[in-house]
C-alpha cells in the first residue's frame, strides 16, 4: 500500500499514505475491539483431534510427521503454539485472531488498489472527493467482512485455522500481483510466500491462480498476451506449490481409500454430495445477507428430492452461466466503455465465488456436507459485490438528488446500523464459543435432530464429571440409531462411571461390532473386565488394542500380566512404554516394583529399580501411597531395611488418610518382613 508506483500506473488522485495508513489502523482497532471475546474459551470438537490429542504437534522437529499431513504448514503453526504455550488455548486463539486481522488488512489493501485500477479504467468516476471515497469504500468492505458473524467458525474455532491460513495465502497472492503491477518487485516474493502458505494450509488455494488471472484480465491486462509476456513470472511462482499439491491429493481419487474426504468415502457418494450442494450454497448465501441463526455443526442430510436438487441445481447453473456471459461480454467490450468494465467485474465476482467454493462444495465428497467456515473467503466476494452495488446505487441517487447531504446521512445511518448489528452478533457468537455447553446448546436450537450435538453436549458434562447430567444426552444420541461406534463408546464411558457395568459392557461391545478396528473401545472394555477380576478376558482385549497400535494398551496389558504373576512377560512391555514415552511415570513405578520384588532372581535388579524411582519421582514430596510402598520394597531389596520400614510406615499413614484398608493390610504384611530384615517377594514373604 505504501510502495511507490510509476506515474503511468497510478493516477494523480492516489489515496494519500497518511489517510490510508490511518484508516488501516482504525480498521484494526475496531476489529480487535469487536473480536475481544474470541480470545476466551477452551478447545472444542475438532480442536481435540487436531491439537490436544495430536502427538505430532508436541515437537517442532523432525518435519516428517508434518509433511505426511495434507496441510503441513497449518499443522506446524499448532506445533509452534504448543511449543510456546503447551495446551493453553489463549495462545492459539490470539494466533487465529492475528491471522484474521492480517486477512482483513490484505482485503482492505487489495480493494483500495483495485479501486484505483477501476478508477483508471473509468469503471469508477473520478470526483473531487475520490481520494476519501475509495478509502471509505475499501475500509467499509473489509470491515463488513471482518466483523461478519459467518466468519466466526474459521476464526474462533481453533482447528479451522487451516481455512484462515489458506485465505491468507489467497489474498496475499492477489495483493502480491497488485504490488507487481504497481511497479515493485517485492510483490514476487509476496506471491511466492503466500502461494506456499495457502497451498500447504488447505486445498482451497488450488483455485487461486485461476481466480487471480481472471481478475488480472478483467481489470489490469488489455489482453491475455499481455499477461503472458509481462507477468509470466508472477504466475509461475503462484503455481510452484502444485509440485507438492498434486501428488498429495491423489489419495482422494483412490476409491479404495476411506477417510473423511475423497471418492473412497463410504458415507456419501460423489453424486449424493453434488446434488446436495446447491441447497447448501443457497443456505450460505442466505447467511451472508442475514447471519442468523448460525450453527456450529449442521450434520446436513443428503438431498433426496429431485424437485429440490434439480431446480436448485438449475439455478446454480444459470447463475454460473450469467457470470460467464457477463465476463465474456465485458472482455469483448471496448476498454473505454464503462458498462463493459462493470460487466466483466460482475462476471468475475460470480465466477470467483464458485471457484473458491469448488474444492469443498462441488463433486468431491466430504463427510460434512455443510460447514460455515467454508464461506470464510467466498463471503468476502459476496460482501464486495453487494457493497459495490449499493455504492453505485447511492452514487446515482446522489447525482440526481437535490439534497445529497440528507441522502448521505441516511446512507451512513443505515451503514452504521448494519455494522452495529454484525458486530453485536459476532460478539454474541464468540461468547458462545467460551463454553462448550452453550455452543452445543446453540446447535440443538437450530438442529434438534443432530445426534452429534447430543453426544457432544453429553461429553461436555462428562468432562466436568457431571455424569448423571451427561447420561440422558448420550442416551438421546444413541437413540437416533446412527451406526457410529464413538456414540456407543461415549455412552459406555458414562455408564461405567455410574457403575452400571452390565450396560457399559453392552455398549462397548456394540461399538466394537460397528468398528472392529476401534482400539480405544477394546482398551476401555479391557479395563472394565480387569476391574471385575476377569483377567483372561481383559488380557485378550488389551492385546487386541495393542496390536491395533494403541500405546496405553501396552501399559494396561503389563498390569494384567503383573496381576497374573507373569513378571517376565510384563517387563519388556513396561520397558517399551518408557522408551516411547520417557516422561510417563506409571510404567517406571511398576517396573521398579518388579525389579525389587519379583520371585525370579534373574529379573530383580535393586540398583536399577532405585535409579528408575529417582529419575521419575520426587519421592520425599509425594503423597502417593503406591510410590512409598514401591520405594520401601526397593530399599529392602538393597538391604536398607530400616529405611524400608520407615517408607512402609509412611505408606501406611497415607493409606489410613485415604481409608484404603485393603492396601493397608498388604503394606503392614510387607512392613513385618522389613522389620525382620527380609525383602519382599511377590507370591511369598521370603
Amino acid at each position: 500500500m505504501s510502495a511507490p508506483a510509476p506515474a503511468s500506473t497510478v493516477s494523480h488522485s492516489q489515496p494519500g499514505r497518511v489517510i490510508a495508513w490511518g484508516t488501516g489502523l482504525l480498521l484494526s482497532g475496531l476489529l480487535l475491539l469487536i473480536w475481544r471475546n474470541a480470545l476466551l474459551g477452551d478447545f472444542h470438537f475438532d480442536d481435540y483431534t487436531n491439537i490436544v490429542e495430536n502427538q505430532s504437534v508436541r515437537s517442532l522437529w523432525p518435519l516428517d510427521s508434518f509433511l505426511a499431513s495434507g496441510r503441513p504448514f497449518g499443522l506446524y503453526t499448532f506445533a509452534l503454539n504448543y511449543h510456546f504455550g503447551q495446551l493453553d488455548p489463549h495462545g492459539y486463539r490470539v494466533t487465529n485472531l492475528l491471522i484474521h486481522l492480517a486477512n482483513v488488512l490484505l482485503l482492505y489493501t487489495g480493494i483500495l488498489w483495485s479501486c484505483d485500477l477501476m478508477r483508471k479504467s473509468s469503471v469508477l468516476t473520478d470526483t473531487d472527493h475520490s481520494r476519501q471515497r475509495w478509502i471509505f469504500l475499501s475500509a467499509t468492505i473489509a470491515l463488513l467482512w471482518g466483523i461478519h458473524p459467518l466468519t466466526t467458525q474459521a476464526v474462533t474455532n481453533i482447528a479451522q485455522r487451516y481455512e484462515a491460513l489458506a485465505t491468507l495465502g489467497y489474498l496475499g497472492a492477489w495483493v502480491g500481483l497488485l504490488t507487481v503491477v504497481r511497479g515493485s518487485r517485492w510483490g514476487l516474493l509476496l506471491i511466492l510466500l503466500s502461494a506456499w502458505t495457502g497451498q500447504l494450509s488447505k486445498e482451497i488455494f488450488a483455485t487461486a491462480p485461476l481466480v487471480i488471472v481472471l481478475f488480472d484480465r478483467a481489470l489490469i491486462a488489455s489482453s491475455w498476451r499481455e499477461i503472458v509476456t509481462k507477468r509470466w513470472l508472477s504466475y509461475l511462482l503462484m503455481i510452484t506449490p502444485f509440485v507438492w499439491f498434486i501428488p498429495s491429493v491423489l489419495r482422494w481419487f483412490d476409491p479404495q481409500r476411506s477417510s473423511s474426504m475423497g471418492f473412497g468415502l463410504k458415507s456419501v457418494s460423489a453424486w449424493e454430495y453434488l446434488r446436495t450442494q446447491p441447497e447448501v450454497i443457497f443456505h450460505y448465501l442466505g447467511l451472508s445477507v442475514w447471519p442468523n441463526p448460525l450453527c456450529f455443526d449442521y450434520v446436513w442430510r443428503i438431498q433426496k428430492n429431485p424437485l429440490v436438487y434439480l431446480s436448485l441445481g438449475a439455478a446454480i447453473l444459470a447463475i454460473l452461466g450469467t457470470g460467464g456471459w457477463l465476463y465474456t461480454r465485458g472482455l469483448n467490450a471496448p476498454e473505454t466503455q464503462v458498462k463493459g468494465r462493470i460487466k466483466i467485474l460482475a462476471g468475475w465476482m460470480i465466477l470467483s465465488f464458485f471457484l473458491m467454493l469448488a474444492p469443498t462444495s462441488s463433486i468431491m465428497p466430504i463427510s460434512d456436507l455443510c460447514v460455515e467456515h467454508r464461506m470464510y473467503l467466498p463471503l468476502a466476494v459476496v460482501i464486495s459485490g453487494l457493497s459495490l452495488l449499493v455504492y453505485a446505487g447511492v452514487s446515482r441517487l446522489e447525482r440526481r438528488s437535490e439534497r445529497p447531504l440528507i441522502l448521505r446521512c441516511g446512507f451512513l445511518l443505515i451503514l452504521l446500523s448494519a455494522l452495529a448489528f454484525l458486530g453485536w452478533q459476532t460478539d454474541l457468537r464468540n461468547c458462545e464459543y467460551r463454553n462448550g455447553i452453550a455452543l452445543w446448546n446453540s446447535v440443538l436450537k437450530v438442529r434438534p435432530d443432530n445426534p452429534r450435538a447430543w453426544i457432544m453436549l453429553g461429553t461436555e458434562y462428562f468432562r466436568r464429571n457431571q455424569f448423571c447430567t451427561a447420561l440422558p444426552f448420550y442416551k438421546k444420541a444413541v437413540s437416533f440409531g446412527m451406526p457410529v461406534a464413538e456414540f456407543h463408546a461415549g455412552y459406555a464411558n458414562c455408564l461405567r462411571e455410574l457403575n452400571r457395568t452390565t450396560e457399559a459392557i453392552s455398549q462397548y461391545e456394540r461399538a466394537i461390532l460397528l468398528k472392529p478396528e476401534y482400539s480405544i473401545a477394546y482398551n476401555k472394555l479391557g479395563a472394565l473386565k480387569q476391574s471385575m477380576g476377569k483377567l483372561s478376558a481383559a488380557r485378550e482385549l488389551f492385546q487386541t488394542a495393542m496390536d491395533q497400535g494403541l500405546p496405553e494398551a501396552r501399559y494396561n496389558l503389563a498390569n494384567v500380566l503383573i496381576e497374573q504373576k507373569e513378571f517376565s512377560a510384563a517387563v519388556p512391555l513396561l520397558e517399551e512404554c518408557l522408551k516411547e514415552h520417557p516422561h510417563f511415570n506409571l510404567p517406571a513405578r511398576r517396573l521398579a516394583w518388579i525389579l525389587a520384588s519379583a520371585p525370579d532372581d534373574d529379573l530383580r535388579n535393586g540398583p536399577l529399580a532405585s535409579d528408575l524411582l529417582a529419575r521419575h519421582f520426587q519421592i520425599e514430596k509425594s503423597d502417593s501411597l503406591y510410590l512409598w510402598d514401591t520405594h520401601a520394597a526397593v530399599l529392602a531389596e538393597l538391604g536398607k531395611y530400616d529405611q524400608a520400614a520407615k517408607a512402609a510406615e509412611k505408606a501406611i499413614t497415607l493409606a489410613d488418610s485415604k481409608s484404603n484398608e485393603t492396601l493397608r493390610k498388604d503394606i503392614k504384611t510387607r512392613l513385618d518382613c522389613y522389620r525382620q530384615h527380609r525383602p519382599w517377594r511377590e507370591g511369598k514373604s521370603s
